[in-house]
């Protein structure tokens, strides 16, 4: 729970109701609009049971940053009963998220957002197959749709989650879980095209459910190459890359790093300096791993660090942040254990998210080669490691950049 949040005795009245379903009502956190309390308001049998589900889920859940999940804080005592304390699902820069059922009941909304919808559908599908999110049903009222600065957005799955088998073999076993998304998710479309009937619905299932084809890259695409791997745009959503090995040791680098990422997705570990890996992709010159296309606020490519430190001019007018931010990336390299073989300033993407604003990402290197990379499975080896990395880093930088304003900055983020 938030530390400045009240855990009892929060009064909740009519003016902050957002909702009720069959089982809850829903109301604004009087003293935090970024939050929601659930409060149960049938008390059969069933209905307990399925909140008690739900929360146990949540419970399994909490602190593994699941983008397609509200957050789960946990319980408070309000003047109706007891509360149970979520994110509130807005839209980046606020207004209410809409459900799916919202989109689906309108022409004009779904005509509107239908290239936006389709996209977040596929990706919510992907999602929950790689987080190995479980559902009891699937309804697109239980869906909202949290749209982003663009316009854009995403699915979040706000009901129904988890399993009410008494061993529940999906929390446990990845081929379980995959087999049980994907019974849902046909069930899921089946009821969308027989409930919701129309042109432009049977448009959106019938793009949906289309099986995966063979996707062409061509010179269109091209982002770059680097000595093993070289990198597209995916042709069928702008904001993901495409990434693939073209020589042996190319493969033998995305081997170790796809390793470490599903290492990282197992233990929920969602740290902002990756890109997020969706899965792989089958395409005209080999298969290819799907990433995030990391982009600047205002849809430009980003610089990476070397193009800062190579310009006197970026590098003087920059150079307060670059040393904010290279601090910031190594504190959370720390922080979530992000183990690499070499850290270079071509692979730190520094981001901008406004015009003074930035975030350094790193695109590349991820894992250990070692046989037995304790450093995984140790936080005293990881932590070594990274700190180990960074003098090298640091050295580096020292060596291979002459500027003054350089040796300034390596004094400052050792």
């Amino acid at each position: 729970m938030r530390d400045n949040i009240k855990l009892n005795n929060v009064i909740l009245n009519e003016k902050e109701f957002i909702g009720m379903g069959s089982h809850r009502k829903c109301y604004i956190h009087p003293e935090d609009d970024s939050l929601c309390v659930k409060i149960l308001h049938d008390n059969s049998k069933a209905a307990k049971k399925q909140l008690s589900r739900e929360i146990k889920y949540n419970e399994k859940l909490k602190g593994h940053n699941i983008p397609i999940l509200p957050k789960y804080y946990g319980k408070i005592s309000t003047n109706m009963g007891q509360g149970y304390v979520f994110e509130f699902v807005k839209n980046v820069g606020g207004g209410t998220s809409k459900s799916l059922l919202n989109y689906l009941t309108s022409d004009i909304l779904l005509r509107d957002n239908f290239d936006g919808l389709v996209d977040a559908l596929k990706r919510l599908k992907a999602d929950m197959l790689f987080y190995k999110i479980i559902t009891m049903a699937f309804y697109p009222q239980n869906i909202l749709y949290k749209k982003d600065e663009n316009g854009f957005g995403r699915f979040i799955i706000i009901d129904d989650i988890g399993s009410a088998a008494l061993i529940p073999i999906e929390y446990y076993f990845s081929f379980a879980a995959r087999a049980r998304i994907n019974r849902k998710w046909e069930r899921f479309l089946n009821h969308i095209k027989i409930k919701y009937c129309g042109e432009l619905v049977n448009r959106l299932v019938k793009q949906v459910s289309a099986n995966d084809e063979t996707i062409v890259l061509s010179d269109e695409y091209f982002i770059g190459k680097g000595s093993h791997k070289q990198c597209f745009i995916h042709p069928k959503n702008n904001r993901l890359c495409i990434k693939l090995p073209y020589n042996k040791d190319g493969e033998k680098d995305v081997k170790r790093e796809l390793k470490y990422f599903n290492l990282l997705k197992e233990r929920g570990v969602d740290c902002d300096i990756l890109p997020k890996y969706y899965g792989s992709v089958s395409t005209n010159i080999g298969v290819g791993y799907v990433f995030d296309l990391i982009k600047d606020y205002n849809g430009q490519v980003p610089q990476n660090l070397n193009d800062y430190l190579s310009s006197d001019i970026l590098l003087e007018a920059n150079f307060s942040i670059l040393v904010n931010e290279l601090k910031i990336l190594k504190a959370k390299m720390l922080l979530c254990e992000i183990i690499t073989m070499g850290i270079f300033p071509i692979n730190i993407l520094c981001k901008k998210n406004s015009e003074n604003l930035y975030s350094f990402i790193l695109i590349n290197d991820m894992g250990s080669a070692a046989l037995i990379p304790i450093e995984y499975y140790f936080s005293f080896a990881a932590h070594n490691r990274v700190n180990r990395k960074w003098e090298k880093f640091v050295k580096y930088l020292a060596k291979k950049y002459s500027n003054s304003l350089v040796q300034e900055l390596v004094k400052q983020i050792r």
